[in-house]
């Protein structure tokens, strides 16, 4: 028995900005299938320790930063290359854009004093907090062990943990600093940028919210991240100190980006780093510090996300004879999910017979359904012409011809050669076997026809990345093909 696993996209998936050929994508998402991450040789640093060999997985998230115009804009983690806006997340003046519980993404507002709710898709779900809870100038959040810990610099400049939406646990920091962003270890202590003016510096907390140290000075520090790039090790945007800032908690600042006003930053799967300010989003080369902008237009802090994985099984349905069983082919189900399939027969015939795992439960009814799928499954329909009616005589009365490209991004050409006249419907289904659009549902006479497919469903919207199937069908055949969808 063979099992799948499928990472659910965003949106928008990362290898759309990767210049690879599909076999080599095929084989990322092979390793991304076995949990196996990728690895890259970065460029060597001469200015610093010797650069690691990080392991990258260049389909495993996307990065999230508030950009210019109020939206959620997308970056490759890898590359940093741009990939479009998630959704407009409103005014405010939106800060920090994180994942947490329940995959939902949550957007900290400065001047709204809110953190606010929206799914994977961009769709608003609600607030999580607002000025009620004490907000109040509202800067960096992050999570950990399921509560959210909001930086607040207004109203006694504090770090509030949230541990449900509108439900405040306990102020967790309130000691004069001022707190910008908060990030935190694995262990539960916490690094806290403050802003207090004569005494800007990143610091160390406990668990508890309880002070330990100053870790090392730096005027208006914004966003800290972790550096995966070596162990133990930290990153800091320097707002007014015009730089980006590497650094371990023992105080030793290993290198130093410049970044006029720095805000945010990430370091990037191909060893570079991702930092925004007031202008644009840069990637700064780095062996050589060269600043090459992403995105033009203002950027917050950068944050990645990384979507559920999910375990896929499979269904094997096939028909025999004359009919046709919906959904046909390979078919992904979600583990737990329910799937049902109908079979048809032709004009004049029946069906003699299901055979679901071996087991055969005869031709009285023409749907079945598999609940709560937990393994794969094979099912098979027989069909066979009615006592008294002729045979469907032998040949092809439609030829399924080239569909180019595929995998395709953005439009897909499908070709076909009708050899009688009469009813043609041509339609898009997804892995699920569900009906994604129709591309044709009318009467045709004999010839060479050509359609195109722009990964639009009825109702005009761009479908996820996947595996489609496309169904042409006549009142006496049916072809069907794969189609691969890469963004």
């Amino acid at each position: 028995m063979i099992k799948k696993i499928v990472l659910c996209s965003i949106i928008i998936c990362c290898s759309a900005a990767m210049a690879i050929t599909y076999n080599e994508f095929e084989r990322l998402v092979q390793l991304e299938q076995l949990g196996v991450e990728t690895s890259y040789n970065p460029m060597h640093n001469s200015n610093a320790l010797t650069t690691p060999r990080p392991t990258v997985n260049r389909l495993g998230g996307v990065l999230m930063n508030p950009v210019a115009g109020e939206s959620l804009g997308l970056f490759d983690p890898y590359n940093g290359d741009y990939l479009g806006s998630l959704c407009y997340i409103g005014t405010g003046t939106p800060i920090n854009a994180v994942q947490g519980p329940h995959n939902m993404i949550y957007v900290s507002y400065q001047v709204g004093d809110k953190v606010e709710m929206f799914d994977t898709t961009g769709t608003y779900i609600g607030p999580y907090a607002t000025s009620a809870n004490g907000l109040d100038n509202t800067r960096g959040i992050d999570f950990y062990n399921g509560h959210c810990f909001i930086t607040n610099g207004s109203s006694g400049t504090k770090t509030i943990e949230m541990s449900a939406p509108n439900t405040v646990h306990r102020i967790f920091i309130q000691d004069g600093s001022d707190p910008f962003d908060i990030h935190f270890l694995p262990n539960g202590k916490s690094l806290l940028a403050d802003i207090a003016g004569t005494t800007d510096n990143v610091r160390i907390y406990d668990t508890n919210g309880v002070y330990i140290r100053n870790i090392f000075s730096i005027n208006f520090p914004e966003q800290i991240q972790d550096d995966p790039a070596y162990s133990n090790r930290f990153m800091v945007a320097g707002f007014s100190t015009n730089n980006i800032q590497l650094f371990d908690t023992t105080g030793v600042v290993y290198r130093t980006y410049a970044l006029s006003g720095a805000r945010g930053v990430y370091r990037l799967g191909n060893g570079n780093i991702l930092g925004t300010n007031g202008t644009a989003t840069y990637m700064i080369d780095s062996a050589t510090g060269t600043q090459t902008i992403k995105r033009s237009g203002q950027g917050r802090f950068i944050e990645l996300y990384r979507p559920p994985v999910m375990l896929v099984d499979t269904i094997s349905a096939t028909a025999f004879g004359p009919g046709t069983i919906v959904p046909s082919g390979t078919i992904l189900v979600n583990r737990g999910s329910d799937t049902t399939f109908t079979m048809t027969p032709n004009t004049n015939c029946q069906l003699d017979s299901l055979v679901v795992d071996n087991v055969n439960h005869g031709g009285d009814s023409t749907t079945y359904r598999f609940t709560n799928v937990t393994t794969n499954h094979t099912i098979k329909a027989y069909f066979s012409t009615m006592v008294g009616y002729e045979e469907i005589r032998e040949g092809r009365f439609i030829q399924l011809g080239t569909i180019q490209p595929n995998p395709f991004k953005n439009l897909v050409t499908i070709k076909y050669n009708l050899n009688q006249a009469g009813m043609v419907s041509v339609k898009i289904y997804n892995c699920l076997g569900r009906e994604v659009r129709t591309l044709v549902n009318q009467h045709q006479t004999s010839g060479v026809y050509s359609l195109n497919w722009n990964g639009k469903d009825h109702h005009g919207s761009s479908v996820a990345n996947g595996i489609y199937m496309i169904r042409i069908t006549t009142q006496n055949q049916t072809e069907q093909r794969q189609l691969i969808l890469v963004k």
